[in-house]
């Protein structure tokens, strides 16, 4: 089902979601998109997954491709039942980033986002951006710094501002939501 990857670095990949179900018994498999839309998964040529062993990109060989109410149903080569689907279970789904589509200018990816320094509008440094995670709310910005870390909700009314050249989030500082970490 994979080759050896060398035709890119890796850090030319970016993590697109991830197979949390098997579907049906001919060995598809279910992908949750981590942003955008399903559809969009019809655009990525070629799709990579990290092997958990050696921890590095391996290229997957999808026969067929479909969104199906929010998630991507994949046909892998070499998946033929659902037991061996059953092992990618948990795997994420890597693209080239050059395949991400364009976004529209007030809008960003996450990984574009991971080491800016974050501020409050009234000029508290609070740490780097490390990661982020969802939830059924909304996606949340996790900020590292100090020995401390913060949880960001990624609303407009909390993201004020966005400087790309300085790598620099402005965030508004509201009463009690950095407290818990002081």
């Amino acid at each position: 089902m994979s080759e050896s990857f060398a035709e890119h670095d890796p850090g030319d990949l970016i993590a697109v979601g991830k197979i949390n179900k098997v579907h049906g018994i001919k060995g598809e498999v279910k992908v949750r998109p981590y942003f955008g839309s399903p559809d969009d998964f019809l655009n990525y040529r070629k799709m990579y997954f990290r092997d958990p062993e050696s921890g590095l990109p391996q290229h997957l060989k999808v026969s067929r491709c479909r969104p199906q109410a929010g998630d991507v149903i994949l046909k892998l080569e070499g998946l033929d039942d659902r037991t061996a689907a059953e092992g990618y279970r948990g795997v994420e789904i890597l693209v080239d980033k050059k395949l991400l589509p364009p976004l529209p200018e007030d809008e960003y990816y996450w990984h574009e986002l991971v080491g800016f320094q974050v501020e409050t509008d009234i000029g508290r440094h609070l740490g780097k951006v490390a990661t982020f995670f969802q939830t059924a709310g909304h996606d949340v910005m996790v900020v590292r710094g100090s020995g401390r870390e913060y949880l960001i909700p990624l609303e407009k009314e909390f993201i004020l501002k966005r400087d790309g050249d300085a790598s620099i989030l402005t965030v508004k500082d509201l009463p009690g939501l950095f407290a818990i970490n002081d």
